[in-house]
């Protein structure tokens, strides 16, 4: 089958059960502008279940849809902000990192939480996704990074403190964002609009040891913040 009308119908059915509805094959059908027995099978091939759409379900689609050459600012619309992270730890687990999802700790007895933490033993990326219908400029980007910023800062404090050690590494405060920022670079923070978000991941390992936030820590520092009290 054609991958555009694979993706159009996957998008549909994205669009269609995006406030929990169950989409029909006809809804499908209409929406995408392809035949009715097209998307049966297009359904056949992808949707398990079109009753049951569960958020993992409806982010496989979107990884898929795109993997088809569909825009993902384009499919990432019809993800809440939940899924949206999900599918941050899906594609940063595909690069090869560890994800660790809503990572909450407390430092100098204030909350913090980071949405995606990307993992390493030489390193972080540490990701808040905004899944926001307007662009990051002015005031609105400024506090942004700002917070994202000390929330990456009490981070690499927490660990500094509880599992230093010889080993440098290296923390990315990282904004990912529907649609194109004011600017992708401010104060130390990126800010990576999601249709560039592949091609940034693939030069991270750079970018990450040159610019992050560097500490030391001790080897295995990943796994031992996996099984850790530091996180609440």
């Amino acid at each position: 089958m054609n991958q555009r009308i694979i993706s159009e119908v996957l998008v549909a059915v994205l669009q269609l059960s995006k406030n929990g509805a169950t989409p029909t094959p006809n809804a499908i059908a209409e929406l995408a502008g392809v035949g009715r027995e097209l998307v049966t099978e297009a359904i056949r091939m992808y949707v398990p279940n079109l009753e049951i759409l569960s958020p993992d379900t409806r982010v496989e689609l979107m990884l898929e849809a795109v993997k088809l050459g569909y825009e993902p600012e384009r499919v990432a619309r019809y993800l809440d902000w939940r899924e949206m992270e999900a599918y941050t730890a899906k594609i940063v687990e595909k690069i090869g990192y560890k994800p660790l999802r809503n990572v909450r700790f407390k430092r100098l007895g204030k909350r913090f939480e980071v949405d995606v933490l990307a993992v390493k033993e030489y390193g972080a990326i540490v990701l808040d996704c905004k899944r926001w219908k307007n662009r990051l400029v002015g005031k609105t980007l400024r506090s942004v990074v700002e917070r994202h910023k000390a929330r990456t800062e009490a981070l690499v404090s927490l660990l500094e403190n509880a599992l230093t050690g010889r080993n440098m590494v290296s923390f990315l405060p990282t904004i990912l964002t529907l649609y194109e920022p004011e600017t992708r670079m401010a104060e130390g923070c990126y800010i990576v609009p999601i249709h560039t978000f592949m091609s940034f991941l693939s030069n991270a390992d750079a970018i990450i040891v040159v610019e992050g936030i560097r500490t030391n820590l001790r080897k295995g520092w990943t796994e031992e913040l996996r099984v850790s009290s530091l996180l609440i």
